[in-house]
């Protein structure tokens, strides 16, 4: 493209209300699809409730006890993924402030009691109550307001938050989060966070069902703004075993965004396996899968997908996981031919000592992206260290790469008007080009460093540091950002 030469310079102080996809003026649609995505919890919560009457399955089991070995299977599966992470290697510019759902406060290394612990007012008979409150100030410099535009700010960020534990069926989490700018770029705005989780034992079959709301408005690198994002999933998995060795395992997923005033995705899909432990500590699987993603105002899609998948562990120290195959992409009413591209994700942790793990991790997807009639292919690599100091401190070290490439399908009828965002960032469309056609790279570095000690017995005060370096074929999305801060917690 004409931006990845150097040729065309990008005006430094253009308006980011440019950044609005073809035909899309204002946001009537957003609102109804927050709304609709949030009502969508209760069928969710009703489908948990129906487990209520069944075996029952203690909830330190819920999260991932049913699950197949984890896939790179596509746009659905990476979304959920890079939610649950956070927003470290995800496309958010500010590491950590996504809608990231917190662990319920039991759960935390750091903070959190026992059921039997808790105080008699947050127990009432069977539903036990973990409230929880959070308080980040976070110092950055080098933050995208706009386009080739990068402000410093301080970020507070206040996060009460509420799990309840109903039963041994039913898990349910609160996470909003008011985050308060200085920089005159960006708008305070609040995050929120709704989980859902419910699993249980009908004769051979283990049963989960997992709901999850989310709504925030944080900075995004594809954007070069901040951009409001609503999205809900829902997941259905079933799993029996067919033989002593071998097991089948079935998953149905919903997965539903809205994006502010780029596109709103909604994305069905299986991923289906079979497995077969080999011994004690080593399986194998065959996983298949299919998808289809409905792209508002923009070309829909469909993928199939054929993976393998082997996990286990050497010796008492290593555990490993990865599945690798290929996805094979079409486009819905346009003449771009079918994309045939490799994907896999692989996890690794050895236990070098009581006190100190190490880890990593890598995958490769291909997803619809925010623009219209564009996909993403993204590559990612990440390693971790986690170490106990002095049986007080926790430090944790995490530093990754990824690399994004996008892509543009492009037809006889699609038509670039001046308002087309990508234009807007830099990128001079060709001349005469039907299929598809490359746009841009992103490669995205980060390193970060956090130290977490405990007080008061429930209370958790973490300092951290990340650098974040976008390096963009589109220089208008280039940045090096560098945060700071404290966060402190309270939690039962």
């Amino acid at each position: 493209s004409g931006s990845a030469s150097g040729e065309r310079e990008v005006v430094p102080d253009m308006d980011p209300i440019h950044l609005r996809p073809v035909g899309q003026r204002g946001t009537p649609y957003l609102r109804g699809g927050a709304w609709l995505g949030f009502g969508l919890i209760l069928p969710g919560l009703l489908g948990n409730a129906g487990f209520l009457g069944a075996e029952g399955v203690p909830t330190d089991n819920l999260v991932g006890s049913n699950q197949p070995p984890p896939t790179a299977a596509g746009p659905t599966d990476q979304a959920l993924r890079d939610w649950e992470k956070g927003s470290q290697v995800g496309t958010d510019a500010i590491g950590g402030l996504g809608p990231k759902l917190r662990p319920p406060a039991a759960a935390l290394p750091l903070a959190g009691v026992q059921p039997t612990d808790l105080p008699p007012i947050f127990r009432w008979g069977s539903i036990l109550a973990h409230p929880s409150m959070g308080y980040d100030l976070t110092y950055g410099s080098g933050l995208l307001v706009g386009p080739a535009r990068a402000e410093s700010t301080v970020i507070q960020t206040l996060s009460p938050g509420l799990s309840l534990e109903i039963g041994q069926n039913l898990r349910v989490d609160y996470d909003p989060r008011l985050v308060i700018y200085t920089a005159t770029g960006y708008h305070d705005t609040v995050n929120q966070a709704v989980n859902l989780q419910g699993a249980t034992q009908r004769g051979d079959w283990s049963l989960s069902l997992n709901n999850r709301y989310g709504s925030s408005d944080n900075p995004l690198i594809e954007t070069a703004q901040q951009t409001q994002q609503t999205s809900n999933s829902t997941r259905v998995a079933a799993s029996r075993p067919l033989s002593p060795e071998l097991s089948l395992n079935l998953d149905l997923t919903q997965l539903l965004r809205w994006s502010g005033n780029f596109n709103r995705t909604f994305s069905w899909s299986t991923s289906d396996s079979l497995n077969y432990r080999l011994r004690d500590n080593l399986t194998v699987g065959l996983i298949g899968g299919l998808e289809y993603d409905q792209v508002y105002r923009s070309i829909d899609m469909t993928s199939e997908r054929l993976q393998g998948s082997i996990q286990g562990s050497v010796g008492d120290k290593l555990t490993y996981s990865l599945t690798a195959g290929m996805e094979f992409r079409e486009f819905l009413g346009a003449s771009a031919p079918m994309k045939a591209s490799p994907i896999f994700s692989g996890t690794a942790n050895y236990q070098l000592t009581e006190k100190t793990s190490i880890g990593g991790s890598l995958s490769r997807s291909v997803s619809p992206s925010l623009f219209n009639n564009e996909f993403t292919q993204t590559s990612d690599v990440q390693g971790m260290l986690h170490q106990r100091l002095f049986e007080k401190m926790i430090l944790n070290v995490t530093g990754g790469y990824r690399q994004t490439k996008h892509s543009r399908t492009l037809d006889n009828h699609v038509g670039l008007l001046p308002d087309d965002p990508l234009v807007a960032l830099g990128w001079i469309p060709p001349i005469g080009v039907i299929g598809y056609t490359f746009l841009q790279t992103d490669g995205y570095t980060f390193a970060r460093v956090e130290l977490s000690t405990r007080f008061l017995e429930r209370g958790t005060m973490t300092l951290f540091w990340s650098w974040n370096d976008n390096v963009s074929t589109l220089r208008a999305l280039t940045f090096v950002s560098r945060q700071t801060g404290i966060r402190l917690s309270y939690g039962f």
